[in-house]
Formats: structure tokens, sequence, C-alpha cells
């Protein structure tokens, strides 16, 4: 049995599609990773009428990537700065930084399995032994419980139900 150049066209082709199909839906919709740096200094002099500097600032990065690669970095910088005067005989020196990332992906719905399968008869004989193909489709239903049908090229058709762990 040959092939001729349709059919083969038509195949690559539809395999092609189904490998992109198949590579959206199993990508994950949304991957966001925040980094969040907070910085705070103080600094204070000896002087009898000195001047006290607070600065705090804080910065948000927030990365956001899209299933076909595209990134997308919002940066929020807040910074708040307070003067004081003081008469105090003081020297102080102070500097916090604090960093925190969190990374949050979310994957998509509901997944579908796809099985092919092959079976024989082994009860008709070792010389009558001819091969059954066929195809096994499941999904979860609640939790690790799927719920599937099946058919054979022989016409049998059947519902599953398992359990995944």
């Amino acid at each position: 049995m040959t092939l001729d150049l349709k059919t083969k066209i038509g195949i690559a082709v539809g395999a092609l599609v189904l490998a992109f199909a198949s590579g959206y839906y199993l990508a994950p919709e949304k991957i966001k990773t925040e980094i969040k740096t907070v910085t705070v200094e103080t600094k204070s002099d000896d002087k009898k009428t000195e001047e006290n500097k607070d600065t705090h600032k804080e910065v948000v990065v927030t990365e956001t990537q899209a299933p076909d690669g595209t990134k997308t970095t919002v940066t929020k910088t807040t910074e708040d700065t307070k003067v004081k005067d003081k008469s105090e005989d003081i020297k102080k020196d102070d500097l916090t930084v604090t960093k925190d990332k969190t990374t949050e992906i979310t994957k998509s719905g509901r997944r579908i399995n796809i099985e092919a399968l092959v079976g024989m008869n082994l009860f008709n004989g070792i010389t009558n032994i001819t091969p059954v193909y066929g195809a096994h489709m499941s999904t979860n239903v609640v939790g690790p419980v799927t719920a599937g049908l099946f058919g054979f090229t022989n016409g049998i058709l059947g519902v599953s139900i398992g359990i995944g762990f």
C-alpha cells in the first residue's frame, strides 16, 4: 500500500496542526513573577542642631510571561523621605534591605488524555492472531477520578472509569 503525495502532505499538515494545538493547550496560561525590594536607610550626625533623614524606598517588579513567550515587566517605585531637625547628640547609621520573590504559574483547566490501543484475541488459536486497533479518551471528573470512552476497529465500544495516583 503506497500513499500518494496529497495524502502524505495531508498527514504532515494534520500532524503539524495537532502538535501546535497540543502545545498551545498544554502550555501554562500565565507565569507571574513578583520581586519586592524594600530598602530603609536612616542616617544621623552628632551635631547639636542636626538634620535627620529617613528614607523609605520600595521597588516592586512584576514580570508576566504569556504562553506565546512575550514578557511584560512593570516596575513600581515608591520613595518617602522625611527630614527632621534634632537637638540631641546621637550618631547612628542604619541600612535594612529586604527582598521577596514570588512566582505563580497558572495552568489551563481540564486535561484530556488520548491513548492508542492494540489488542489480540488469544482464545481463537495461535495461528489466527489478528490485531485489533482502538483509541481511548479520558479526562478528570472529580479530583483523581477519571472517566472516558474507548473503541476498537472490530466494533467494540465502551466506557472507562479510573483513578490516578
